[in-house]
């Protein structure tokens, strides 16, 4: 689901939208001319190859956001740059996310947003030569540049999937004189998000409440409420600081009450913040019953360090691909080093968890859960999940 604007879109909007979306998803890959910035009292630059029609409609988006063409940027051989962006079909409101990297391996991501003809917003920050390295080579890692298109969600669990407030995604890439770039709608957790995850996250610092990402554990609106109602922060804010290192474990039963048990470093030692909910996490979630502050002693300290470390939290997947109807999700964030990460499972406990490899996982979430001093363990229909 896609971020809603607070402005209402406009007939010209939807009507473009509706001429223009109607396209097979698909790739365009070429070499070309010099980058011009678009300015309102300029023609559009090309944004893609001529003749090629299989990017939706993002040459009216990415003109109206002013940005660059990458493919023009592909003239000069030592240029690299990459962009997603996005724009929702019935909100007509839009999104890209470019990172421009130096001559010296630094870089600078900028995001911009509007809704159809409105004034766009922008922001740019710089990126560290680490964060372009790491970027660039997951890059490399997931295939993009022989990737043909973005695979929209269409089933799951054979069920027929229909999307109630879909967007069209794309992503661009220009490298060592080449661009190329793939495009598709409502897509579902790939290689692809991976990127898109990772610029808007990593170096963005981008929320969940800012861009919901499909493939992605949190729908925002859920996720925001729930976290509102237990007095909870969103993590990727606390990733601006480089010393912060925390980590929060959520579960959501579907026939059960929402749990967040959050740890956080402060020197050797570990501080959980616990809250519960008096609701089903599938249905009302309730109101806040169960709230406490806990300092962990030296030793459950080093050993829930060691269990952080086992975890190896930033190389988990953000899902295992085991999806199921109803059940119950478990959800780990980490913010350390200035990285956010999130992973969840699916009935971690309850399918198949050694198969799964899970027992790391579950190892540190049931330490939580032991520390945490919830005066009910979590359940989903009455029967204790760990």
């Amino acid at each position: 689901m896609i971020r809603s604007p607070n402005k209402p879109f406009r007939f010209l909007a939807l009507s473009t939208l509706i001429l223009t979306t109607f396209t097979v998803a698909g790739i365009g890959s070429q070499k070309s001319p010099l980058q011009v910035s678009p300015q309102s009292n300029v023609p559009a630059p090309d944004y893609f190859p001529p003749g090629r029609n299989d990017a939706g409609i993002f040459p009216y988006v990415l003109y109206n956001l002013k940005e660059p063409s990458l493919f023009q940027a592909a003239k000069n051989p030592t240029a690299v740059s990459f962009r997603m962006s996005v724009v929702g079909y019935v909100t007509a409101w839009m999104m890209s996310i470019r990172l421009d990297v130096n001559p010296d391996g630094s870089g600078q991501i900028t995001s911009a947003t509007s809704t159809w003809h409105a004034a766009v917003k922008s922001e740019s920050k710089n990126v560290s030569p680490l964060e372009v390295k790491e970027f660039l080579q997951l890059v490399d890692k997931v295939g993009f540049w022989s990737m043909t298109k973005i695979e929209e969600i269409s089933e799951l669990n054979g069920r027929k999937v229909y999307i109630r407030d879909g967007g069209a995604w794309i992503v661009e890439g220009v490298r060592n004189g080449s661009f190329h770039y793939v495009y598709g709608p409502n897509p579902k957790s790939g290689p692809i998000m991976e990127i898109v995850h990772y610029l808007a996250r990593d170096l963005a610092r981008l929320g969940n409440s800012e861009l919901s990402i499909p493939g992605y554990p949190m729908d925002s609106t859920h996720y925001d409420k729930l976290l509102g109602r237990m007095n909870e922060v969103q993590l990727p804010n606390l990733a601006k600081d480089f010393n912060v290192e925390v980590y929060r474990l959520m579960i959501l039963p579907t026939w059960g009450n929402p749990i967040v048990i959050k740890v956080q470093r402060h020197g050797d030692l570990y501080a959980l913040s616990v809250r519960r909910l008096d609701g089903q996490a599938g249905f009302d979630t309730g109101n806040l019953v169960e709230s406490k502050e806990i300092e962990l002693s030296a030793d459950d300290s080093k050993t829930l360090a060691g269990l952080v470390q086992s975890l190896n939290f930033f190389q988990l997947s953000e899902d295992d691909s085991v999806v199921g109807d109803d059940g119950d999700d478990w959800i780990i964030e980490g913010v350390s080093q200035g990285k956010y990460h999130v992973a969840l499972r699916w009935c971690a406990a309850g399918y198949n968890p050694d198969k799964r490899g899970l027992k790391p996982f579950l190892t540190f979430c049931k330490f939580l859960v032991d520390k945490s001093r919830l005066s009910e363990r979590p359940k989903n229909k009455g029967h204790k999940l760990i």
